[in-house]
């Protein structure tokens, strides 16, 4: 056909064929007919022939529009990333994750499943690997709960393993994410629990853990981010952090600073609440949609 701009048709095509899209959850397929049954509109002249110009005005609007996406998508990215410089805390010491954590303590296993978690409901939260700290998006559980399976005539009976102001990791889906959770809790078999050695509850500040471990984990995740950073397939395992080096404040006499550690975690929480409302107004425009 003559007088069509093919860049026009594909900016359509990328604002109405999202909705056609089927799959769960963020696993998407399109069927070729989807395509070929939506209906553009196509700007025309006064004689009804297809009007080249407009469209092509048009498209050089929206891939404007889509540039100053890119770099607000990219803006957004750095934002996440950002980390408090330690240079003003020179008195550091570093130290393996191994020597900070017990990594003997496993989590639940793959059958510790949501239809499970259902049938025991209860009031306690399960957490799955997440990037927002209080999402429960396995539901709720009783306490003392155990797993009974029977396999060869045999009984065998496994305790579901709960844990109490503890901080966690994401080990797949969205690895690397850390957080402290505070109460009684679970967690799915995508999310492990780091446990303080016993020696260093005193000393170490978990708050602190969190906010400067999650950029060295997030650095050695294995596998895929996809765009805008969404749509994640990544992994991160005991074999990768053990050897980790964290940097920890201490004072004059090289011991472990709880107050410097306080501080800092405090300096991260002011940043958090800023940079989660920049975040959210960025993704407020990046959802505004354009109506020719």
């Amino acid at each position: 056909m003559e007088n069509i701009s093919l860049d026009y048709i594909m900016y359509l095509l990328n604002k109405k064929l999202p909705p056609f899209s089927r799959g769960e959850g963020k696993q998407k397929s399109l069927l070729k007919q989807h395509i070929l049954d939506v209906y553009i509109d196509i700007p025309i002249l006064d004689n009804y022939q297809f009007n080249l110009k407009t469209q092509k005005q048009i498209a050089i609007k929206f891939q404007k529009i889509d540039e100053k996406f890119k770099k607000l998508i990219t803006d957004k990215i750095s934002l996440q990333n950002i980390t408090i410089d330690l240079e003003k805390y020179n008195n550091c010491v570093f130290k393996k994750v191994s020597d900070i954590f017990d990594l003997s303590v496993s989590t639940n296993n793959s059958k510790f499943t949501k239809s499970f978690i259902k049938k025991f409901s209860g009031d306690i939260p399960v957490y799955g690997a997440t990037k927002l700290p209080n999402e429960v998006g396995y539901g709720y559980i009783k306490d003392n709960v155990e797993m009974v399976e029977i396999k060869k005539e045999r009984r065998i009976v496994t305790k579901i393993k709960y844990f109490e102001n503890r901080l966690t990791y994401n080990i797949d889906g969205t690895a690397g994410y850390i957080f402290y959770r505070k109460g009684r809790f679970s967690l799915s078999e995508k999310v492990q629990s780091l446990i303080i050695k016993e020696e260093l509850k005193e000393v170490l500040n978990p708050e602190y853990l969190k906010y400067i471990m999650q950029p060295i984990f997030r650095k050695n995740i294995r596998g895929r981010k996809g765009p805008n950073g969404e749509n994640e397939f990544t992994k991160i395992g005991k074999t990768i952090i053990e050897d980790l080096l964290i940097p920890i404040p201490v004072d004059n006499n090289q011991k472990f600073s709880y107050e410097k550690q306080t501080e800092i975690a405090n300096q991260y929480k002011k940043f958090e609440k800023i940079r989660d409302i920049i975040i959210s107004k960025i993704d407020d425009i990046i959802n505004v949609q354009f109506d020719l």
